[in-house]
Parts: structure tokens; sequence; C-alpha cells
């Protein structure tokens, strides 16, 4: 089976999942399960293939607060093709974070993303399980903002996984790339 980064995300939530853990678990793991055998195979990204340092920025609760609530539209240009109907439903965690999860239609696999306060910014944990066995969790870091963009991206691998987050007052736009192409957009509504 072929590994393809596809959690930055097919949500870069088409983009996401790993592993069960929590979300501090989340810094940049591929699993991939054997199809013929029952194996698993773990690829763990390591300071060696790291390219170049981006700094972080410091992204005010305010907002990542303007992605609470249900949100529904169409996820396009991603690996499997196009998904007509999305939902996503931000909802506030115990923890302070504001958390959201997406099954596929068809059950074959899960996007879950977590905005959480971490370093004083908001980091984006992203998890997703994908047909055929592959999970991956990526923590990803803000890099960039200009006016209510935001732009997410792993730190250990500078450029590998980059995803801006726009959250308006009616439409949440998620654009990711994966080694510098386009992966997916999610173009939701309230």
């Amino acid at each position: 089976m072929k590994r393809t980064p596809v959690a930055a995300l097919f949500f870069a939530g088409l983009l996401c999942a790993c592993n069960p853990g929590s979300a501090s678990d989340a810094d940049g793991t591929d699993t991939e399960s054997g199809s013929s055998q029952d194996e698993t195979e773990t690829h763990t990204h390591t300071e060696t293939e790291t390219q170049g340092e981006s700094e972080v920025i410091q992204v005010e609760a305010a907002w990542v607060m303007g992605a609470a609530g249900a949100w529904l539209g169409e996820v396009r240009e991603t690996p499997v093709g196009t998904l007509e109907v999305f939902p996503l439903d931000f909802a506030y965690e115990d923890d302070g974070s504001l958390h959201a999860h997406s099954a596929f239609p068809d059950d074959s696999g899960y996007f879950d993303f977590r905005f959480r306060e971490q370093d004083e910014t908001w980091v984006l944990d992203e998890e997703g399980k994908f047909p055929g066995g592959l999970l991956q969790s990526y923590t990803l870091h803000p890099v960039e903002q200009e006016g209510e963009r935001v732009r997410y991206e792993y730190l250990d691998m500078p450029g590998y996984i980059v995803v801006d987050v726009v959250i308006g007052t009616d439409s949440l736009l998620i654009t990711a790339q994966v080694k510098g192409e386009l992966h997916a957009v999610f173009d939701l509504k309230r």
C-alpha cells in the first residue's frame, strides 16, 4: 500500500488522525496497516528531515473561538475526490480546547480537529483515519497571520504540511497543501 501524507490535511480534516491517544501525542506519526497481514508500519518524522525553521506566532483566542459551532459544505481537490456534504461541529471541551470530529459517510474513516492553547498561542491538532488503514496525526503551529487567515505548519518539516484557515462570520475556508501541492479545500458555511 502506498503511504501518502493525507492528513494535513484532507482538513487540512479531511486532513487527520492517529493511533488512539490524547491530542498531546499528536506530533507527527503515520501508521499504515498491512492488507494481507496484520502488520502495522509507523513512520515518525525526525529532526534530520527538517528543512528550515518557521517562527511560531501568537493567535488570539477570539479568532479561534470564531470557529465554534456547526458548519456544512464540501471538501474538494482531495486525493479521493470531492466530499459534497461534509459536516464539522466545533464544540468547547472541558480542557478549554475547541474540538470537532467528523466521520466519513461510509464509516471508512474520520477527521478529528482540535484547537488548543499551547505556549501562549493556539495550535491545531489534527488526526485522521483513511480508507485502506492509514492513520495520521500532526500538531500544526501558527506561523503567519494576514487578516482573518492564519497559516498553520508542521514545524518538524517546514513546508511539508501547510494549512491556511480563514474563519469568517458565516464561512470557514481551510486550504491544505502537502509538499507544496494542493491537497484539500474545505469550503464550509454556517
